[in-house]
């Protein structure tokens, strides 16, 4: 999962950082700091977050190697989703 898959995915669940941080069992500033990029995550958190959105249905597709113009995708496993062309990763 990359920091923009979980920002998107948590987006679509209409979750605040707070709320994936509990469902998570991590803190709202580490969420946000995984999705800004701002200090380097704890693989432990990190999974613990992929964990919780999968648990809530998010299914993470993945994409092409880095610089390829492939849109990022977040699906869930109703077929519901969003492809994120061009997603500048705020």
């Amino acid at each position: 999962m990359t920091p923009q898959q979980c920002k998107a995915a948590r987006f679509l669940l209409s979750l605040t950082p707070a709320e994936l941080g509990e469902k998570a069992q991590v803190t709202a500033n580490t969420v946000r700091s995984y999705e800004t990029g701002a200090v380097r995550s704890h693989a432990a958190s990190v999974e613990r977050i992929e964990a919780a959105l999968v648990k809530l249905g998010v299914v993470f597709l993945e994409g092409t190697a880095a610089g390829e113009a492939r849109p990022k995708k977040v699906l869930f496993e109703d077929g519901s989703g969003v492809e994120l062309a061009g997603w500048p990763g705020r």
